[in-house]
């Protein structure tokens, strides 16, 4: 009878229009940098009600820590970053209380473009020359998505009459995918789906979340993608993960939640961006039985068959040795 020594590489491998008023158009190449795997958080200032600051934390190895860039004085409390002009360098951008398109050239914020929509725009996400809004009109929630580039505003997304736009903020991946969650009013801190607005093709796709998945967005302020994983913020009156950042991906097309991760922000922020999104896609879990290796018949005496586990690399290879160990 021989006996079989596997030595294998498992490798598994885990998506209307509204003219703009022109109000200041200014040549500037300053730009905020972007720095790899950081991200930044929109928060109120300490001591002064009203006035925000955005800090910028790392993130690496589940590992939160702030870094000392910091931009004062900034004037609403929510935050994208983009190239919305070539000339003008990635740089933060915003929105007024006056729906003027604003932003910030390294020392001030200059206003750029006036929105003539009749909503209120808040939470934005950018990404190139491309901004993104959540809008209301009348609800408690926001409903529409809004987008602007360098010459318009146009209404992409209207989430319907039953429906809403629940968490405080969206987020852009690198190809300008748009993601947001969504639910019903009446359970607005338990989404249903998540789902991604892909402004070129006008092509929402939406991913449920894994059924056995206990979730609550109660005091969630803020998203963004970083290195092609989505997070959520929660603060510390959320019930089941107060003061954490929470991972999201997207498994066999279901919404999985990673382990959240401690974040002590500040008690008054309000959003999160990131600017090395990378894109979000599918993953497709391999199931275990392809996983494992099997050899059949077992005990054999002159002939088996050895059946090698999905993804196994191209280097590995089969050693047969007899009971002594020799090969």
């Amino acid at each position: 009878m021989k006996y079989i020594l596997f030595a294998a590489l498992l490798l598994v491998s885990t998506v209307s229009t509204a003219q703009i008023n022109q109000i200041e158009v200014v040549n500037k190449t300053t730009s905020v940098p972007c720095n790899p795997n950081t991200f930044w958080l929109n928060c109120e200032d300490l001591n002064t009600n009203g006035v925000y600051n955005i800090r910028e934390y790392t993130l690496i190895n589940n590992i939160i820590s702030p870094t000392a860039n910091i931009i004062y004085n900034v004037p609403n409390s929510s935050v994208a970053y983009a190239s919305i002009f070539s000339s003008f360098g990635g740089s933060f951008c915003d929105i007024n209380g006056n729906n003027d398109l604003i932003l910030y050239d390294g020392s001030q914020w200059l206003q750029f473009f006036h929105c003539n929509f009749n909503y209120s725009l808040s939470n934005c996400s950018g990404r190139n020359n491309f901004i993104v809004f959540q809008a209301t009109d009348s609800n408690i929630f926001p409903k529409y998505l809004i987008e602007c580039d360098s010459s318009n505003f146009n209404q992409t997304f209207y989430s319907g009459l039953n429906k809403s736009i629940t968490v405080a903020d969206l987020a852009v991946d690198q190809n300008e995918n748009v993601w947001f969650f969504l639910s019903n009013d009446s359970a607005h801190f338990f989404p249903l789906t998540l789902n991604s607005y892909n402004r070129i093709n006008s092509f929402l796709t939406t991913y449920y979340i894994k059924s056995n998945t206990i979730i609550n967005f109660e005091n969630a302020y803020g998203m963004f993608v970083l290195n092609n994983i989505l997070y959520v913020g929660l603060g510390n009156s959320n019930p089941y993960y107060p003061q954490t950042l929470v991972p999201f991906n997207i498994v066999n097309d279901s919404v999985v939640m990673g382990i959240p991760i401690p974040f002590v922000a500040p008690a008054n922020r309000f959003d999160l961006e990131s600017c090395n999104q990378g894109t979000i896609t599918s993953v497709k879990e391999v199931p275990v039985s392809y996983k494992q290796l099997s050899v059949y018949p077992n005990p054999a005496t002159d002939q088996f068959s050895v059946y090698i586990p999905y993804g196994t690399s191209s280097s590995s290879h089969i050693i047969v040795t007899n009971l002594q160990g020799a090969i």
